[in-house]
Order: structure tokens, then sequence, then C-alpha cells
């Protein structure tokens, strides 16, 4: 069988694995236990997890990414500190006239970077003050 072949047969087995433990879920879930003592199965769960299981997967799903933005920002280096990058030609005050006068003339500025403080200053400064 070739490589993809195998893949496919897999992904459909896993596929068909799925919808097979989701019935049993259901099956579990909404018949009552006398009814599935009846069948010879004695031993299952609460039937609270029925309820407990999703929620706990739906909260684990829904707060995955605010974890994963606070580890982010937990880790990354204040504007700064020496490992900060910062471009080795800082912009100069020559590159920001041909900046206004491309705008005045209604062309297109050239393209540089823009120091991190001018950026936080436009960004995060507040007019009001």
């Amino acid at each position: 069988m070739a490589k993809s072949a195998a893949v496919e047969v897999y992904g459909f087995a896993g596929f068909l694995f799925s919808i097979a433990a989701f019935l049993l879920y259901l099956i579990w879930a909404y018949l009552p236990s006398a009814a599935l003592e009846s069948v010879g199965v004695y031993y299952v769960p609460d039937k609270q997890w029925a309820i407990a299981i999703p929620l706990f997967l739906m909260f684990t799903f829904a707060f995955a990414p605010v974890v994963y933005m606070a580890l982010n920002l937990t880790t990354v280096a204040p504007l700064d500190h020496p490992l900060s990058y910062t471009p080795s030609a800082p912009l100069d005050r020559s590159m920001l006239s041909l900046h206004r006068r491309a705008i005045e003339k209604g062309g297109v500025p050239p393209i540089y970077d823009i120091p991190t403080a001018m950026v936080n200053r436009v960004l995060f400064s507040s007019s009001d003050a």
C-alpha cells in the first residue's frame, strides 16, 4: 500500500472511531443506569461526568488562547532591554523630512524602519493630556 493510501486509511479509521466514541458517549449519557445494567454494563462513571467533561473541554479550548497570550507577554523583554531589537542604522531627520515632503506632494513615502519609541508614542499616548 502506498504511503498516501495508508494515511487516508488511518484518517478514515480515526473518523469512524470518533463517531463510534461519540455514539457510545451519547448512549451512556442519555440511557438510565438500569437500561445499561440490563444489557450487562455494570460499571460506568457517574452521570455528572456527562456534563462535566464537555464543560471542561469547552473551558480548556476557550481559555487556551488567553493563557498563550499571557505567557507570551510575560516572556517578552521590555523595550529598553539590551535583548530587544534595535536597527543598526537609526532613522535620521533627513529621512523624516523626505517622508513629510512625499506625503505633502501626494506621493508614496520612502521605506524605512520607524523607531519603536515613535510607534509607541503614536499608538499609546493619550491625546487628552
